[in-house]
């Protein structure tokens, strides 16, 4: 009879263990989030401002231009001036360092047409809105057909797990995660 309870302590104690271990510890505030392809960046950028979440930073979205490729530098440099494209920031987890994100955006030939590859930074209601007014200004063309796009998002502090299954429930979500930390 001792030797039964000794196991199936030891058998409570493993389980304990795992489930424990099995809880990967993630950054607090923040939530990564997939986009299915095909989804216009109107359509995230209507899903994020619903959920009341930031977006600091936006990959994976191409757009084509029909500008001869000897405009690549000016249509570089007039992108390059978006706040957006091109920050200053403070981080919120480390406010006493301020970084310099100089990713700009990419222009580049392809084919008959040129390739825009932007990284999307700190996209809150007015970059939204002078985005949507620049890809129409400049005639881009939204890539939908393409891969995905992801998002990393700022979240309120504890409530990370709730919104990553309800963006998971999202018919235009692929997948959402926490910003888990993984030791080295």
């Amino acid at each position: 009879m001792r030797h039964l309870q000794v196991c199936l302590l030891s058998c409570f104690l493993y389980c304990i263990a795992c489930k424990k271990s099995s809880q990967r510890p993630y950054m607090p505030g923040r939530l990564l989030v997939g986009i299915k392809a095909g989804i216009s960046m109107e359509s995230v950028f209507a899903l994020m401002n619903s959920m009341n979440v930031t977006m600091l930073e936006t990959n994976g979205v191409v757009y084509y231009s029909f500008y001869p490729k000897d405009s690549i530098p000016s249509l570089t440099n007039y992108l390059d001036s978006k706040r957006y494209l091109d920050t200053l920031f403070t981080d919120t987890l480390s406010p006493t360092q301020v970084f310099k994100l100089d990713w700009g955006v990419s222009v580049t030939s392809h084919g008959d047409t040129l390739q825009i590859l932007p990284t999307l930074l700190y996209m809150d209601h007015g970059a939204q809105n002078d985005w949507i007014t620049t890809k129409q200004q400049l005639q881009l063309t939204e890539n939908t057909g393409g891969g995905f796009v992801y998002v990393y998002l700022k979240v309120p502090v504890g409530k990370e797990i709730q919104l990553s299954n309800e963006f998971n429930r999202n018919p235009i979500v692929s997948w959402s995660q926490l910003n888990y930390v993984e030791q080295l």
